[in-house]
This record gives structure tokens, sequence and C-alpha cells, in this order.
């Protein structure tokens, strides 16, 4: 039953999505935690820290473009969050905000195994990301943990890409309508589904992993895409449900089950789909 006790955790997003709200309320429910979680918009980092002070909010989730903006607002941050310039999560302590980076463990964990648990192959050292946002320093730093070494940026803007991105040591190219490129791992980081809505088989090229950031979809442009133009398919659920998995452990000093949690997803979120 909500209380004036119940504590309250939000995502901040410019355009929220359920996926959170629906695990992490169901997980409230299993685990008998007196907490609500709701998706709200927000597009300014400060604004959104502003709100959280103001309403006692326990801990928030942060989507681009927000990411890297909030860095400096916040009272203390975690060793990857120092390192890659970017934040996702923030948890009050006694007044204090800390801000922490799990987009590194849930990308990598995804990358690592499938959804049924299985050992997923990572060899290969090309990667291509496709996009430019709060997000792609850490996919850069934990794909270089993961021994990629051939790393390229694709961007719109190539220039607003190297200053938003600074000193990650990988090339950056603009997006070409004929790319043909041939990579080890691609990886969509744009958050605009009408590119890939519009793209071509030349624009995608070939791909033996594919992996969609996106988890406000199961099926979004990209994933068409890549069923038919690559070997293996990663959906934006994925990172998003190991990437939960951590913020849970942040905010409540609880490790979850990792099969229960993919139970929940299945149950709970993708078979409403």
């Amino acid at each position: 039953m909500i209380s004036s006790s119940t504590k309250l955790y939000i995502s901040g997003s410019q355009a929220p999505g359920d996926f959170g709200a629906t695990v992490f309320n169901e997980l409230f429910h299993r685990e008998d935690i007196d907490a609500v979680y709701l998706p709200r918009r927000f597009a300014n980092g400060s604004l959104l820290l502003d709100c959280a002070k103001n309403m006692d909010i326990a801990g928030f989730a942060v989507s681009s473009p927000m990411k890297r903006e909030i860095v400096p607002l916040l009272d203390e941050v975690d060793e990857l969050s120092r390192i890659t310039g970017a934040v996702n999560t923030v948890k009050q302590v006694a007044g204090r905000w800390l801000g922490f980076n799990t987009d590194g463990i849930g990308f990598q964990t995804a990358l690592k195994e499938d959804f049924g648990g299985a050992a997923r192959s990572t060899g290969g050292t090309r990667a291509r990301i496709v996009g430019a946002g709060g997000v792609v320093s850490t996919l850069v730093h934990a794909l270089r943990e993961l021994k990629y070494t051939d790393i390229e940026i694709l961007a719109r803007d190539v220039s607003k890409a190297q200053r938003q991105l600074p000193g990650l040591g990988v090339r950056f190219r603009a997006i070409a309508e004929q790319v043909d490129w041939e990579t080890d791992l691609l990886v969509n980081a744009v958050s605009d589904e009408t590119f890939w809505s519009h793209a071509s088989k030349s624009t995608f090229g070939h791909a033996a992993l594919a992996f969609d950031l996106r988890a406000t979809k199961i099926e979004t442009p990209f994933c068409k895409l890549a069923n038919r133009h690559a070997d293996q398919v990663i959906r934006g659920f994925e990172m998003a449900t190991y990437q939960l998995e951590a913020q849970f452990q942040i905010y409540f000093q609880r490790n979850l089950r990792r099969d229960e949690l993919r139970n929940i997803v299945q149950e709970k979120y993708l078979c409403s789909r």
C-alpha cells in the first residue's frame, strides 16, 4: 500500500518508456519493498536533479542527453562515471547525490551471454558505433576491456561528435548513405528510428553481431535490418535488463537472481508486447 513512507524512484528521459517501471515495480512487489517507480519526461539534467531534491526522490535513472551534463552537478560519482564522463544512475544518500554508471556492465553482460544465459562469443576486434550520444564513451571503454582494438564512431556531424566525446582515441567518420561496411560488431546508438527506417542494405553493411541499444521496442527498424544482414542480433531489452540488475544492487544493496530477473522481463514485459 502506498503511504507517506513509500520511496519514489523515477527514470528521466526525453522519450520515457515503461521497461524500468514494469520490471522495478514487479520487483518491489516480489521483494516486499515499499517503493514505486515512475517514468517521467525530462530533457535537462539540472531540472531533473532539482526535481529529485524537491520531491525527496530516493533514486533515478538518467538517459541521454543528460548523462554527461549531470555529472558535475552531483556530490560524488563512481570510477567508471569519472573515466567516461557519463552517469546513468543517481542515488540519494543522506541528502547527498551519488552518480553511478551501469551502462558498461549492462553492455558487456549482453555481449557475453544471450538472454537464455548461454555464453555468447565476443570474438573479433572491429566495432562500429552508429551515433554519438552520452552513452558512447562508456561503450568505447567497455569494448576496450573486451579487447576490441579497431573502434569507429559514425556520426551525422563529426565535428560536433568530436567536441562532445573528446579523448577517446578512436576514429570518427560521417554517416554516409553508401557505407557498405563489414565489421565484427555493429552498435546502434541512434535514438531516431527514422534513420534506420530509411536505411538501405549498403548503409547497414554486414556485421557478425548487431547490437541495438534501444529498449523501447522489441523489433526496431534497426533490428529488422539486422535480422537480414547480421549473423546475430542483441536487442535493447537485454542490455536494459543487466543495467537494471546493477541499479537494483546500487539502490538496495541486494543481489538479484539473474534467472528470476529474466523471467520477470519475459513474463511482465516481453509477453505484453
